[in-house]
């Protein structure tokens, strides 16, 4: 099965919503483009130059980027609750200090216990 299959297919989880179905199909559509004709060890090698440097900003720098600029819509100042799509306001680009206090959970897909809470893997914003 390819990638663009699995994204298409019954195998995608209920709670995603259309915005996390487009963007991924987006990035399978770039992906295939800029690898087009590479495969195995190939791949895997231009994969990992292009992307293996990361840049690690801790837990709680990476928890104000989340809020504030990756799951907020532009223009409508607000993030969604991924189960519920519930909309709570949070301006764009504002970086809070404290997010304790607000009723949208920072949660992970992978537990932080699984890598003893350390860096990057607990500030990694994508899981």
């Amino acid at each position: 099965m390819t990638c663009l299959n699995l994204v298409l297919s019954s195998q995608i989880h209920p709670f995603l919503n259309m915005r996390v179905a487009i963007v991924a199909l987006a990035l399978v559509a770039c992906t295939f483009a800029i690898y087009d004709g590479l495969s195995g060890a190939d791949l895997r090698a231009a994969l990992k130059s292009d992307y293996y440097s990361h840049h690690t900003l801790g837990y709680k720098k990476a928890r104000e980027y989340m809020y504030a600029l990756i799951d907020n819509t532009e223009g409508e100042d607000m993030v969604y609750g991924i189960y519920t799509d519930l909309p709570l306001p949070f301006p764009y680009g504002y970086m809070h200090t404290s997010y304790e206090d607000t009723p949208i959970n920072c949660e992970h897909i992978v537990p932080q216990s699984f890598f003893g809470k350390k860096d990057p893997m607990v500030s990694d914003v994508h899981h």
